[in-house]
């Protein structure tokens, strides 16, 4: 069925206008609103489609309209909750309105159709049905897709705190570098930027960061020729792999040791600081793709302090257990001392195990919770969700802070 571009919808009242409905030009829907009598009232927006206020001899036509596109567009709207332009072409849209017009009954008319006429034109407002279902499912799926913009940062807010105060600021990344570089023989010199001559330093860690000379910051923005220094830099990395590796190797150029006794005016008494590995296993049951599959490995790194001996171990908070890291040595203690306090700690230290599983178990507890929010801030079937902690915990490190009074 052929029909020419141009047509004329007529309101019976007010002009109701497409574009009012959310169905404007950029629907696709091009069209212009006139005065009655046909003179066009203004922006001529694509000339195709024309809006009348010409009486109620029209009432056919604007009946159509609602039927084909505007309420067709309210139910995907009410839906969807989102506007899903009109998915064809301007001539199918005027096709679909003319044999709607065509197929209304009028009660005051005694003309007919021909047996299958109807069938036959409902054919274009069918398809224009279809292809309004498609665009909705096409979108629809979309949004599923694509759904970050249902994840609200309030919901997560914890857990990226957690996540920043795991990294660390620019500052610590900073005191790293320079303080093992230093250790280690670079010649390091900060005036805006930081100067790292590498010359010095043992030729498997040169190798191992990929350079000699390197002029870098630690906080954006940068000049040209400058490096940024951040947490997962491989500069940074590699640096970070290397102490740690000597350090475990008790390797004569470690400049890390995992055990150690200093003197400082930073406590009132002997206290103790751990440094542990925890490993989880995560284990999910339905929710997803990975629901009933094999557990998912988790570690994490955890500071736990006490002052007194392990028998009478009083434990302290997290804080204060954090800021035993940035304690000051103030006074010489022999090799001998440290030897004899470290031996007394190792030799009781089974009276500690009982704590530190259970701050394992807590561990647990808390990666399993923030891994529910997460996963339901993001609007992702948990499933049932459990965390069982790899007991005991491996000790990395452990160092005695005794007073200097």
């Amino acid at each position: 069925m052929s029909l020419p571009c141009r047509g004329v919808v007529e309101t019976g009242g007010e002009a109701v206008t497409l574009q009012r409905l959310g169905l404007g030009p950029a629907a696709d829907v091009p069209f212009v609103v006139a005065d009655p009598g046909g003179r066009e009232r203004g922006d001529q927006l694509a000339g195709d489609l024309v809006a009348d206020d010409a009486g109620t001899e029209a009432q056919d036509v604007d009946g159509i309209v609602l039927d084909v596109l505007i309420r067709k567009h309210k139910n995907i709207r009410s839906s969807l909750g989102i506007s899903v332009s009109v998915p064809i072409g301007t001539e199918q849209v005027l096709e679909a309105i003319f044999e709607g017009l065509l197929l209304r009954e009028d009660v005051g008319s005694v003309q007919g159709h021909l047996p299958g006429f109807e069938e036959l034109l409902r054919d274009q407002k069918t398809r224009v049905d279809r292809a309004y279902e498609e665009a909705a499912a096409r979108e629809t799926k979309s949004r599923s897709r694509f759904a970050q913009h249902s994840i609200k940062v309030d919901d997560v807010q914890r857990e990226l705190d957690v996540s920043r105060g795991a990294l660390g600021a620019s500052d610590d990344v900073a005191e790293f570098v320079t303080r093992a570089l230093r250790d280690l023989g670079a010649a390091v010199s900060v005036n805006g930027a930081c100067n790292l001559d590498l010359g010095g330093v043992p030729s498997a860690l040169r190798e191992a960061l990929g350079c000699s000379m390197l002029k870098a910051r630690f906080d954006q923005p940068v000049q040209e020729g400058e490096t940024f220094l951040h947490r997962t830099d491989s500069f940074v990395e590699g640096l970070a792999q290397y102490v740690l590796e000597t350090a475990l190797d008790n390797a004569p150029e470690a400049v890390a040791r995992r055990c150690g006794a200093i003197r400082t005016k930073d406590v009132a008494t002997r206290t103790t600081l751990l440094l542990l590995r925890c490993r989880f296993h995560i284990v999910t049951a339905g929710g997803g793709a990975r629901g009933g599959g094999a557990p998912l490995l988790a570690e994490d790194a955890l500071l736990l302090a006490f002052s007194g001996a392990p028998s009478r171990a009083e434990w302290l908070d997290d804080s204060a257990a954090l800021a035993l890291l940035h304690a000051q040595p103030s006074g010489n203690i022999s090799p001998d001392e440290s030897r004899s306090f470290l031996a007394r700690l190792f030799s009781d230290f089974d009276a500690l195990r009982p704590h530190l599983d259970e701050q394992l178990k807590r561990k647990a507890e808390e990666l399993r919770e923030a891994h529910v929010r997460v996963r339901s801030a993001a609007k992702l079937a948990a499933g049932s969700v459990r965390v069982q902690p790899q007991l005991p915990a491996d000790v990395v490190g452990a160092y005695v802070f005794l007073p200097d009074n």
